[in-house]
């Protein structure tokens, strides 16, 4: 009796390697905090403060809502689903149509692309206005740094990461409690930071919203490194979780130092010393 060639080729073929799960909840939550935060505050706020000037915290607060539903739900596939394909394995696990997964995938390179674009353009406005280093010079450096960074180990490149989350934190708290112990106040009053019901200003509240919507792409960059977290069904969730509700523990009070104002002390400081990408 001749044996199944496939079945022959699949025993004589090398065992299924998987990747070295390394990443713990609190790196994990770094990860996911360093775009979101990055992206969010550092880069974002400027612009979503020009599109719906003091009615920004209108954006954000609308922008968490979609996101939130969002979050949850990454945390509710990852659990059935552990696999660092994200999207386009919860689209195939669904659909059951491969082309339908490939194209998702495809959209989702694209936007992280996009998003590393904007945050490397970013850090090179904030580190030009540190150093005095021309722009192209230093995204040329950040690309090449963390490119290493990845070839590296996912790890190493992590670990990394945190550091630099930990010290993007540290600066907001520096901020928001140089905004606290001002005395000049420019905020608008409470009343004016309400919109009215119908005009011209929800155009530029739901421009910023968009934007607002940015700064939360760090939850489908912690579901695309699933088989390298400890743990994945127990920690995603919880990693997903603790990333929301420090980054609006974060913007709540950083609108708070500014009575709730974006044109005042801590979000005026980070809009003039930010990159403009509006």
């Amino acid at each position: 009796m001749v044996k199944n060639p496939i079945l022959l080729a699949q025993d004589k073929a090398p065992p299924k390697t998987s990747l070295n799960r390394s990443l713990t909840l609190s790196l994990l939550t770094l990860y996911g905090l360093g775009v979101t935060v990055g992206a969010g505050i550092y880069v974002l706020i400027g612009a979503t403060a020009a599109q719906a000037g003091p009615y920004a915290w209108i954006a954000f607060l609308l922008a968490a809502n979609v996101v939130g539903f969002t979050a949850f739900s990454y945390a509710e596939l990852a659990t059935r689903f552990p696999v660092s394909a994200g999207e386009s394995a919860y689209v195939d696990a669904g659909f059951g149509r491969a082309d339908l997964s490939t194209a998702i995938g495809i959209l989702v390179a694209l936007s992280g692309l996009v998003s590393a674009s904007a945050i490397t353009v970013g850090a090179s406005g904030y580190l030009g206005s540190l150093t005095g280093v021309e722009p192209s010079a230093l995204i040329l450096g950040i690309v090449t740094t963390m490119g290493l960074l990845a070839w590296w180990g996912i790890t190493q490149s992590v670990v990394v990461a945190g550091i630099v989350t930990v010290i993007e934190i540290l600066g907001l708290i520096v901020v928001i409690g140089w905004s606290l112990a001002m005395t000049e106040t420019l905020a608008v009053s409470p009343k004016d930071l309400l919109p009215p019901l119908w005009g011209s200003h929800w155009t530029g509240i739901i421009s910023a919203t968009v934007l607002a919507f940015f700064a939360f792409i760090g939850f489908e960059d912690m579901v695309n490194v699933t088989e390298e977290v400890e743990e994945p069904r127990r920690t995603l969730p919880k990693a997903i979780i603790y990333t929301l509700v420090i980054y609006h523990t974060l913007l709540s009070h950083l609108h708070r130092s500014d009575n709730g104002s974006p044109t005042r002390s801590a979000c005026r400081l980070i809009c003039a010393i930010g990159p403009r990408l509006y």
